[in-house]
């Protein structure tokens, strides 16, 4: 459990950054 819960975090960071990225870009 310890270990998916860790790959779904980070998915999640992955995709704050990337709607970070979206938000810098318009």
């Amino acid at each position: 459990m310890g270990m998916a819960r860790r790959s779904t975090n980070g998915l999640t960071r992955r995709l704050h950054i990337d709607l970070q990225r979206v938000s810098s870009a318009y």
